[in-house]
């Protein structure tokens, strides 16, 4: 039982190798025959041949061995091999006709003017129609898939059986006198009726990869790999409509267009993860490269000794084969350097990958872009689907679309981690190697140094909001108290001097009374001139700095509690503490008293002055009632946090009912 699905996919992979590797050597034969074959075809259509069958041909044998239950692979692979058959064939019949062997010239040059077929229609349609699921885009583009089948079989069936002077092109002085193997007199109504349902089909395969575009999530894998595929299906259908009605043209714009639809499947596959087919296409390149690089020096070196001698034998064949691996063995480094640069990114070039990272970083001209870029240049040096960076307080910044799955690399900054930086494995990969990760933990020191600028960024940015709101706080408060109180007073006054006037010489008793009322008014006005100055910044900090201002502020209670003030800090500390921070330490200290004295019956309140890990602390303890579990903030308690955050600083309340009200305040011996 557990076998048996595994033996389809055994035989499968066994059959995608064997044709992929009939491709490569039809095509490997092809590319010898141009150079050793006596009137051998012209090098369009050899060129036609190669890009055909190494294009659809590896591509498809590396899909259908990879996913055999996806048609496509298949159909690619059919398409390259007839590509490469087709012109191994033309190949062969030009050799048989130099050694006077007429049948077979004949047999060969036939199967050549057929075979041509599924590679040239397969690709602009079925290919464009199944891409990249294997089914087409809704039930209702069945028939036309049925009919792209049909078009198919009956093109290649009328150019196998249409006799050679009924076809559009004569057959080479060499091949006058030939007969098709199989010719059925009539057989050209089969190429009439196919050439304009071929085109109807290669116009609906073009639409369905546009209609299966626009249906994809915008930014999405899907649209970025169908978007590829779009233009290699205009590209693919532009030129083999062109070649069709320019037959001079035909073998070389044929040639060129083979590899439109390859190129953007490979840079979907490697780019974009399509099928999941990256691990084995990086090894297929290589192989591949090389491959067809002992092809050519090995062509190249049999030609040349056929030039120099009457003949070449086995012994000079197997010396060129030879000459051709050993010339091409150091090429096998600069491929998979150059493979995986393609496939990985700068994974094997850490030196690159800092300085690509360290581009972006200075094209980077506003703070917020700071992490995306890092992210980008994430993306984009090690090929990866997805890279995030996000800060220690919360800032982020992303590249790429996120997969579900991604590794963590913690960022550090003088010993303090100041953020992590994400990156999502490529598609088909659990992870990253060991190489991959090498190469992030030396990004990260970079990512480090743009995630703690792109931190003080964020800390410069808060603190302009605090001071803008503190600065207009203060003139709200200024507003109020100059517009409610001390204005209505004054001009209060003044009427009451105006209407005093007028008392002088009539009731001068009444006009002395009604001065002591205006001389009292503006002794109030001054107070309240006074209490709006010291609301600023309290005089008693400035003459007996924040340690006297806060006895003499405690004395103003009495004997009803008893206060203790224990101060812990130097006092060439105090006299240098920031101007905030001495003004917050004060206030705090002096509405916890007083919220204490009044609200928790208390006989006995400590505060506690000194310096915690580089900030100033401030402690009011008191052993009162304690406050209510669900007690609501008032303005005394909103007032000492928010005079707290002022300066960048903390504060907190822990209380217990009945056990009495601690309050802790940490502030920063430098404010920001």
């Amino acid at each position: 039982m557990s076998r048996s699905p595994r033996l389809p996919a055994a035989w499968a992979r066994g059959l995608a190798a064997a044709l992929t590797g009939l491709t490569l050597l039809l095509v490997g034969w092809c590319v010898a025959a141009a150079f050793v074959v006596d009137g051998a075809p012209s090098g369009a259509d050899v060129i036609r041949g190669v890009a055909g069958g190494v294009g659809f041909g590896v591509l498809g044998g590396l899909v259908a061995g990879r996913r055999p239950q996806l048609p496509l692979g298949w159909l690619m692979l059919a398409a390259g091999l007839s590509s490469a058959f087709s012109s191994a064939c033309d190949a062969l019949a030009w050799w048989a006709v130099g050694r006077d062997l007429g049948a077979l010239a004949e047999a060969a040059y036939w199967m050549a003017g057929w075979s041509w077929a599924p590679g040239y229609l397969l690709p602009v349609t079925l290919v464009l129609l199944l891409f990249p699921t294997g089914r087409p885009p809704s039930p209702r583009w069945r028939p036309v898939v049925a009919l792209s089948w049909v078009v198919v079989l009956v093109a290649t069936a009328g150019w196998a059986l249409t006799p050679y002077e009924e076809q559009d092109f004569a057959p080479p002085p060499a091949f006058a006198d030939a007969e098709p193997v199989l010719a059925v007199p009539g057989a050209g109504v089969l190429l009439t009726v196919a050439l304009p349902l071929f085109l109807v089909c290669a116009v609906a395969g073009v639409a369905s990869v546009v209609v299966r575009w626009r249906r994809s999530e915008p930014r999405s894998h899907d649209r970025d790999q169908l978007s590829w595929l779009v233009l290699a299906a205009a590209v693919l259908a532009g030129l083999l409509g062109i070649a069709l009605v320019t037959p001079g043209t035909g073998p070389g714009l044929i040639a060129v267009a083979m590899l439109a639809v390859p190129l953007a499947l490979a840079v979907a596959i490697l780019r974009r993860g399509l099928w999941q087919l990256d691990l084995v296409l990086d090894r297929s390149l290589v192989y591949g490269g090389l491959t067809l690089a002992v092809v050519v020096v090995y062509a190249a070196l049999v030609w040349l000794a056929g030039s120099l001698t009457d003949g070449v034998g086995p012994d000079l064949r197997i010396a060129a084969v030879v000459v051709a691996a050993v010339a091409t063995a150091p090429l096998r480094d600069r491929l998979q350097l150059a493979v995986n640069r393609l496939l990985y990114g700068d994974r094997d070039d850490p030196e690159a990958a800092m300085a690509r990272l360290a581009d972006r970083l200075d094209a980077a001209t506003h703070p917020a872009d700071v992490l995306p870029a890092v992210a980008q240049g994430i993306v984009r040096t090690l090929r990866v689907p997805w890279a995030e960076v996000e800060t220690a307080r919360g800032a982020r910044g992303g590249a790429g679309t996120p997969t579900g799955l991604a590794v963590d690399v913690p960022l550090h900054y003088q010993g303090r981690e100041v953020g992590t930086m994400r990156v999502a494995p490529r598609a088909g990969e659990s992870g990253l190697g060991a190489r991959e990760l090498a190469v992030l933990e030396r990004l990260a020191r970079q990512a480090a140094l743009a995630a703690h600028a792109a931190a003080l960024s964020e800390d410069l940015v808060r603190s302009r909001e605090r001071l803008v709101l503190s600065r207009e706080e203060e003139r709200r408060r200024l507003r109020r108290d100059l517009h409610d109180d001390l204005g209505p007073t004054l001009a209060a006054t003044a009427m009451k001097l105006e209407s005093t006037r007028d008392l002088v010489a009539r009731d001068p008793e009444a006009a002395a009374a009604a001065l002591d009322v205006a001389a009292e008014r503006l002794r109030a006005s001054v107070a309240g001139v006074r209490r709006i100055v010291d609301d600023l910044r309290p005089p008693s900090l400035d003459g007996l700095g924040l340690a006297g201002a806060l006895r003499e502020q405690l004395d103003q209670f009495g004997d009803s509690v008893e206060l203790c003030l224990d101060v812990r800090v130097p006092d060439e500390l105090l006299r240098t503490l920031p101007a905030a921070v001495d003004v917050a330490a004060y206030r705090i200290a002096s509405e916890a008293v007083t919220n204490a004295v009044r609200h928790a019956q208390p006989t006995r309140v400590d505060v506690v002055l000194e310096v915690v890990d580089h900030e100033l602390a401030l402690t009011v303890t008191d052993n009162g009632t304690g406050m209510p579990e669900h007690v609501r903030a008032g303005v005394g308690l909103e007032s000492v946090h928010h005079r707290a955050a002022e300066v960048g600083g903390t504060c907190a309340i822990h209380t217990r009912p009945g056990a009495g009200t601690v309050l802790s305040a940490r502030l920063p011996l430098e404010t920001p």
